[in-house]
């Protein structure tokens, strides 16, 4: 089994150095989505084999950086409240 952890993509929060904690939390902003599409284009030749398992936490921003790894693995992240 091989465990690999990502750090969802860019927010206006990352940008501005705010501490963002709280529910639902910020959304990605168009450079966060570019570099989740990126990160699924990307993931078999830099990163690992194909995913089996998926898990977010309950974060909007986790949930939209896991989507284009859902859509091209056919996956469905199952949201985790204690990875938060």
């Amino acid at each position: 089994m091989r465990l690999v952890l990502v750090r969802h993509g860019q927010t206006s929060s990352n940008r501005s150095g705010a501490l963002d904690t709280s529910r639902p939390g910020a959304s990605l902003d168009a450079t966060g989505m570019a570099q989740a599409e990126a990160l699924a284009r990307r993931w078999e030749d830099e990163v690992s084999p194909p995913p089996t398992l998926l898990a977010v936490s309950p974060l909007l921003r986790t949930r939209q950086t896991v989507h284009p790894l859902e859509r091209r693995y056919g996956l469905h992240a199952r949201v985790s409240p204690g990875i938060r």
